[in-house]
């Protein structure tokens, strides 16, 4: 399933077709800004994804085996059957929880744009912004343990089907389930307390971990010291 797409997700994350470890590689255009991928880890290099970020909200859903994603300095392990969505802009990466364990991972990535055209419409303000640009909140996870997940998680596999067979209508029928999945994941995140402080802190460091990243990647040929990071 989805194999269609392994190749073009193995370009993505393939540091040697990178020219920072920001994730420019056009997972999307903007006629259609929805990507569907296939990661199976055991075939890529030291067993995981590295660590980037992308424009691009998130979404990965375990077909096998159980994966650990680090996201802001945290990490969260995330079963079979289970889902996690990021927020756009967040540097994360994914590895197997069980090194003896075959791990594969369905990903959905879309820009906001296809749901909110116009950044200050009264829809984009209401419904798109408490999301997107929410600092505190860098990830969801969505399991099949309580009502939302159970929800989102409906709508994940219908929105993978759809762009496998990409019937007629394809495209309308994933921005309905993007919209519905939109819905549940605001409901969701309006019933998290956040740390306003540790919120801050981690967003401090996490601008701090991106400047390094791409400033090893740009001097990768040279001889780089700590103190030069």
């Amino acid at each position: 399933m989805f194999s269609h797409a392994q190749d073009d997700y193995y370009a993505i994350i393939n540091p040697m077709n990178k020219e920072s470890f920001e994730d420019y590689f056009e997972h999307t255009n903007m006629d259609y800004p929805v990507g569907v991928y296939y990661m199976d880890l055991d075939g890529m290099y030291m067993r995981r994804v590295r660590a980037h970020w992308h424009p691009e909200m998130e979404i990965d859903l375990v077909r096998e085996g159980s994966a650990v994603f680090s996201i802001g300095g945290e990490t969260f392990t995330v079963n079979a059957g289970n889902a996690i969505w990021i927020n756009q802009d967040r540097l994360h990466m994914i590895h197997p929880a069980d090194p003896g364990v075959s791990t594969v991972i369905l990903s959905i990535l879309f820009h906001p744009a296809y749901l909110f055209e116009q950044n200050d419409s009264f829809l984009a303000t209401k419904y798109c912004e408490p999301l997107k640009n929410n600092e505190g909140l860098s990830h969801l996870i969505l399991s099949r343990d309580d009502e939302y997940g159970v929800r989102a998680l409906e709508n994940i596999n219908t929105l993978l089907e759809t762009n496998l067979k990409l019937s007629f209508g394809y495209e309308l029928e994933t921005k309905s389930r993007l919209c519905a999945l939109w819905l549940q994941l605001l409901e969701k995140s309006s019933r998290i307390d956040f740390d306003t402080d540790k919120v801050s802190q981690a967003t401090i460091d996490e601008t701090r971990v991106k400047k390094a990243l791409i400033y090893m990647h740009s001097a990768f040929s040279s001889k780089v010291t700590l103190d030069m990071i």
